[in-house]
């Protein structure tokens, strides 16, 4: 590109390679204005060395003041002058990276046991157990029912202790058998009456009349004989049993002992006690005349026409035999109880 003369201090820009240069130049010695930044090829000397022009070509006006003289490129010197890279070179590098990887981590691993952050020591696998050659039995899982089964509440109740007796009695006091093989139970009367202690049961002549170990008197031969009840800490008390076996013999049945008379006329019994259910004949001494006998309360006790009581219900009443013109009576106490031998 053809310049005007100008200054020498002008710069204009390269249009191809945008390089500034001073005007004194006629083309940009930097790409020669034509885009390949290419020259012409420089002469070599003798030893092949290319020889620099003494100065690039000046436009019109630029003097041997100088003004940037362009060195054009040497095309070929970088060629010559670059080294061919070996594989053993490329070899080299490499091995020389893994050493010094590894001195790091060698390092590393020093520090870390020293300072006690090293890798904790894997811990020693326990041996598997030794499987039992027996079958291990399959647990039976309970049913459970849906709604709980309530259990029952039993409610026991004990009855009080009973106290201790202050004191007793006897239900009979004297007693007569007119026959052999006749019974009569004798009973105590604890003071208070719902008390109860242990009672033992004796005949002051077993040949005469026995008693059992609940009280029963047996009459067994004619004689007169005592029967004692003992009680620990209240004292003994006696029923006289008179065996004279005149007469008929009675049913079955128990007396309180004691005699009614008048002018003569007698009655074996003025006071007793029955069970319910349980009788006892009075008889009547001095007369041989027959007898009306009355009950002053049949619910308690009934009489028949020969004297025999039965007790009926709880309770007291008063039994009355009217002979010759006499009146002779018995108290008849019935204990509500049934009989038990």
């Amino acid at each position: 590109m053809a310049r005007s003369s100008g200054k020498k201090d002008d710069l204009v820009k390269c249009e191809y390679c945008g390089e500034m240069y001073s005007t004194t130049y006629k083309h940009c010695p930097f790409c020669n204005e034509d885009g390949t930044g290419a020259w012409d090829e420089p002469e070599e000397d003798c030893e092949g060395r290319p020889i620099r022009p003494a100065g690039g070509k000046r436009l019109a006006g630029g003097g041997a003041a100088g003004g940037g003289y362009y060195d054009p490129p040497q095309r070929g010197n970088n060629d010559r002058g670059r080294r061919n890279i070996s594989p053993w070179s490329v070899l080299g590098v490499i091995l020389s990276l893994v050493l010094i990887i590894a001195a790091i981590c060698i390092v590393v691993s020093i520090f870390r046991s020293i300072t006690g952050r090293g890798p904790k020591p894997k811990p020693t696998p326990t041996p598997p157990p030794v499987e039992s050659t027996e079958p291990t039995p399959t647990p039976t899982a309970p049913v459970e029912s849906e709604e709980p089964t309530p259990t029952p509440t039993v409610e026991v109740t004990v009855p009080p202790a009973p106290d201790a007796p202050t004191d007793f009695r006897l239900n009979a006091t004297d007693l007569t058998f007119d026959a052999p093989g006749q019974t009569f139970n004798m009973r105590v009367i604890f003071t208070p009456e719902d008390a109860d202690a242990a009672i033992t049961w004796t005949s002051s002549d077993p040949e005469v009349a026995s008693v059992s170990w609940n009280g029963k008197v047996t009459a067994i031969s004619r004689g007169t004989v005592n029967i004692t009840a003992t009680i620990e800490g209240l004292g003994s008390k006696s029923c006289i049993f008179r065996c004279n076996f005149n007469g008929t013999a009675s049913s079955s049945g128990s007396s309180t002992g004691g005699t009614s008379s008048s002018g003569g006329i007698s009655l074996s019994n003025d006071d007793f006690t029955v069970y319910v259910g349980e009788t006892w004949r009075i008889r009547i001494s001095g007369t041989e005349s027959a007898a009306t006998w009355t009950s002053s309360n049949e619910a308690v006790a009934t009489v028949s026409s020969n004297g025999t009581v039965k007790g009926v219900g709880k309770g007291n009443c008063t039994v009355t035999a009217e002979v010759d013109g006499v009146k002779l009576t018995c108290i008849v106490r019935c204990n509500g109880l049934t009989k038990q031998d």
